[in-house]
C-alpha cells in the first residue's frame, strides 16, 4: 500500500495457531498480524466500537506494508 491510512492496533484475545497476536484495523478493514512495527508517531486511545464497547488501542497514520503477516507502518511513500 502506498496511500496514507488511519491504523488502529489492539490485542487479539484469540491469537490462534500460528499466533497472530495483533488485530489491526486499516481504514476500517481488520487484519490479523504476527507483528507490527510503527515508524510513525502514535497515540494510545480509548475508542468506542459499534457494539458500544470501549477499548484501548494504539492509533497512528501512515503507509502500511505487509510481508508474511508482519506489518510495517511508515510515513507516506517510505513503507518497505
Amino acid at each position: 500500500m502506498s496511500q496514507t491510512s488511519i491504523v488502529h492496533i489492539r490485542d487479539n484475545p484469540q491469537p490462534g495457531d500460528p499466533p497472530y497476536p495483533w488485530r489491526v484495523v486499516i481504514d476500517g478493514e481488520e487484519k490479523l498480524a504476527k507483528s507490527v512495527e510503527m515508524r510513525v508517531p502514535s497515540l494510545a486511545t480509548l475508542d468506542r466500537l459499534p457494539t458500544g464497547e470501549i477499548i484501548r488501542q494504539i492509533t497512528c497514520e501512515g503507509s502500511v506494508s505487509e510481508i508474511d503477516g508482519h506489518l510495517t507502518i511508515c510515513r507516506k511513500g517510505s513503507a518497505s
